[in-house]
């Protein structure tokens, strides 16, 4: 017979291990069970007093048959004219039997008191007999309800299966559970039903059990904590330049690795050994710093920073980017082709669009320009700010998108320009370059990076302030010099420094410093708020969890029930009381 656990739990860590198996039952068990006890009850059910016994009740008493709940009985006796009589409920003893059946009252049987056993549960199944359960049990033959214990849906198929018989005496009690039932009473269908838990689970259950969980397979635990940390580390570690592996094995991840290996298998003892609260309390002070800085990093948003890498070879570090060789781009009047050339910017993507209105085609519906496509340009400068885009910073484009100057929507159907006070707008762009050939990869060397990453704020100041020394070398993949560039061909104007925005990268990128100082930000949060958040956390876990163990059981409870006949008794772990039998003059 399996008995249900009253809770049932595996955690995090189990799940990641899943290789061992959690022990996770708090059992609330059934009291113990013998074939010593079962042959000690048989015993005392056929040695017991059997009711009915006249002067001569030795010779009766031998001669009875006790048959046990729900095996068989006698139904029906002869009369003094030899008729057959129906009797009420079944008796057991087939001589009584034939004495009621007689007219005759022996001790508290008789027809007078058959017919009132009937009467308690008219839909019940009720005999003369030997209680087997209850304070009377093992007694002399008496009324008894013939109660079964059953389980819903007990064969899978929709159908209740009854799982163990026994009899009660009337005025008696018994608890709808399973160790109240003689084992003798036992259907072979109780070896495969998990019955529900002999008790309501209580809060200390419940801390109990969590905390024996969260000792378990600490070994493993901490190892796993080792990999997860090393990997995470080693995540984390800087890429060798040209690899766009989240793993690698250069100096920097393996160092890395290591860092974070000791603080997962850190991490992870203090957490295992400490019990629920306190181990949640450890556990959560670092991983909410950790949790911290991943929610700082994946929330980041700001200005983009550049990308500056080491370049030994010019000796420090270099601005990445690439230049191309341009050319200016002719806005306004173009008589040649009769068109009148206009060009619109858009922040949010980044791109421009060129229209070529005909001059003498009509405008209607408030287009103001038509023609148009998308056309990449460089050097490109906003009308009425007289700033490039290259030098509007975040700040400034959302103090310009606020102010009323002319916005303007495009429709790529059409290829038409119009007005618009929408969110989405491009401006209008007072001078632009457009490429001269292919761009080049390039770098600038004596560009020191910042804390937080180097901005293109940083760059404009820089190049404002170096515009007269600077060089431009070319770069291959792995940020090696290919050489000086021609700065009669390639100007340090038309250098576009390569940007690392806070939306590159996936959804977590700890390499990306355009994010670092949302990431740290993050964790520092995080750690801060660690211990209160592991404390609290582990108070919630527990009521969380003992308020589900409580509704499993109550639940659990609805499974089980007994019966007598068809009349429902109550559900399991309910104490069930038969009524007393009235016997009208029974004497």
């Amino acid at each position: 017979m399996k008995h249900k656990s009253v809770i049932s739990y595996y955690s995090l860590i189990a799940a990641i291990i899943a290789a061992t198996p959690a022990m996770s039952a708090v059992r609330v068990n059934n009291i113990s069970r013998s074939n010593a006890r079962a042959y000690n009850q048989v015993n005392e059910l056929r040695m017991g007093t059997v009711a009915g016994n006249s002067v001569d009740g030795a010779q009766n008493q031998a001669a009875s048959a006790i048959v046990p709940a729900g095996v068989g009985g006698v139904t029906t006796a002869l009369d003094s004219t030899g008729a057959v009589v129906d009797l009420p409920i079944t008796i057991a003893n087939a001589d009584l039997a034939q004495k009621i059946a007689m007219g005759q009252t022996v001790g508290r049987a008789n027809m007078a008191a058959l017919d009132a056993c009937a009467r308690i549960y008219p839909d019940g199944e009720f005999a003369w007999d030997t209680p087997t359960a209850g304070a009377g049990r093992g007694g002399a033959q008496t009324c008894v309800a013939v109660v079964e214990l059953r389980a819903v849906n007990g064969d899978g198929m929709g159908n209740d299966v009854v799982m163990a018989r026994a009899n009660v005496a009337a005025d008696d009690v018994i608890r709808c559970n399973i160790d109240d039932f003689p084992e003798y009473g036992y259907t072979t269908a109780v070896e495969n039903f998990e019955f529900p838990a002999d008790r309501e689970p209580t809060v200390d259950d419940v801390i109990a059990q969590m905390n024996q969980e969260q000792k378990q397979n600490a070994g493993l635990k901490i190892a796993a904590g080792a990999v997860v940390g090393a990997l995470g580390g080693n995540i984390a570690g800087k890429s060798a330049l040209g690899s766009d592996s989240i793993v690698g094995t250069n100096k920097e991840k393996v160092q890395s690795s290591a860092v974070g290996a000791l603080a997962g298998a850190a991490l992870m003892a203090g957490n295992s050994y400490a019990g629920k609260v306190g181990g949640d309390v450890i556990l959560s002070t670092g991983v909410n710093a950790a949790a911290g800085g991943v929610i700082g990093n994946m929330m980041a948003s700001g200005n983009s920073v550049l990308r500056i890498e080491s370049c030994d070879d010019l000796g420090g570090s270099c601005l990445w980017g690439t230049v191309q060789q341009t050319k200016e781009f002719t806005l306004g009047d173009n008589d040649e082709d009769n068109v009148h050339v206009t060009a619109y910017y858009d922040k949010a993507n980044q791109e421009s669009i060129v229209c070529r209105t005909k001059k003498d085609q009509p405008l209607t519906g408030g287009v103001v320009a038509n023609n148009c496509t998308k056309t990449r340009l460089l050097n490109i400068y906003i009308k009425d700010t007289g700033k490039s885009v290259e030098t509007l910073d975040r700040e400034q484009w959302r103090i310009l998108n606020e102010k009323q100057i002319p916005k303007f929507e495009y429709d790529e159907k059409k290829g038409s320009i119009k007005p618009t006070s929408g969110a989405v707008f491009y401006l209008e762009i007072s001078s632009a370059s457009e490429p001269d050939g292919l761009p080049v990869r390039a770098m600038v060397p004596g560009v020191s990076d910042k804390a937080f990453g180097f901005t293109s704020n940083d760059w404009n100041k820089w190049l404002e302030q170096n515009k007269q020394t600077a060089k431009m070398y070319g770069r291959d993949g792995q940020g090696k010099s290919t050489g000086l560039l021609d700065s009669n061909i390639y100007k340090i104007s038309d250098f576009r420094p390569s940007k690392i925005d806070a939306e590159d990268g996936g959804i977590i990128d700890i390499n990306n410093k355009a994010r670092l100082k949302s990431t740290l930000t993050g964790a520092g949060v995080g750690g801060a708020m660690g211990g209160f958040v592991g404390y609290q956390g582990a108070q919630s876990d527990i009521n969380d969890r003992y308020v589900s163990e409580v509704r499993n059981y109550k639940d659990s409870l609805t499974s089980v029930y007994c019966i007598t006949g068809k009349r429902y008794l109550g559900q399991y772990n309910e104490t069930i009381k038969i009524p007393a039998l009235n016997i009208p003059d029974a004497e």
